[in-house]
């Protein structure tokens, strides 16, 4: 859905387009089970979450670029609003050393994630420099900017998930640059949610703050 420059963490959106029955059997099969087989090989406990970053090709064939053993930034600002039980009681059950092998529980709605990044590629002026710009996507224009938050701008479904702030001395909150926060937004399709998340943009402010255009288009 995304054009031009690009990188991970800058929006995502929930249920994607290119998601399916088959397409999950393959990521299993050919990436997470040789994993989990891996683990069990090197006598590895692992009880916690397992990113996997992916590339799927225009074959549909899914090409792992990352794995971390965390959760990711912004896809959960995505899926969390859509979890339809108490995340908090699984994950303590998982902790605890219990197998809980099941999917999550979902409402049937659709959300979408955009990021509010200080300084990010965008703001640059030409291709040539966005060319030479090693720094993108968290371009340095420095840190301690003021954040405005106005939660009455905020669309209907729509929520904000602070990331790169701090509070300062003066108890104001403040930009500690990278991604500064993450607006998301539920709706009855993705377009809705989309709609619900850019609408929502303006309810924070920042000197500095750059977003994507293209999230879910």
């Amino acid at each position: 859905a995304d054009g031009g420059a690009n990188c991970d963490g800058m929006g995502s959106l929930s249920p994607h387009m290119m998601d399916s029955p088959a397409l999950n059997q393959t990521i299993a099969n050919s990436i997470l089970k040789p994993v989990l087989k891996g683990l069990r090989a090197r006598g590895i406990s692992y009880s916690g979450p397992i990113y996997l970053g992916l590339r799927i090709d225009a074959d549909g064939r899914p090409h792992l670029l990352e794995i971390n053993t965390r959760l990711g930034d912004s896809e959960s600002q995505t899926i969390f609003p859509r979890v339809d039980e108490d995340l908090f009681a699984l994950l303590m059950r998982m902790t605890s050393g219990e197998r809980v092998e099941r999917r999550l529980k979902v409402k049937p709605r659709s959300c979408v994630t955009i990021t509010l990044s200080a300084g990010a590629k965008s703001a640059l002026k030409d291709q040539a420099e966005l060319d030479r710009d090693t720094d993108w996507p968290f371009r340095d224009i420095g840190s301690g900017e003021i954040v405005r938050f106005f939660p009455a701008l905020l669309a209907e479904k729509a929520m904000v998930f602070w990331a790169g702030v701090e509070q300062s001395a003066d108890n104001s909150l403040r930009t500690r640059a990278g991604r500064v926060a993450h607006i998301s937004a539920l709706g009855g399709s993705i377009r809705e949610a989309r709609d619900r998340v850019y609408a929502s943009i303006q309810s924070v402010c920042f000197q500095g703050k750059r977003w994507r255009t293209d999230i879910g288009a």
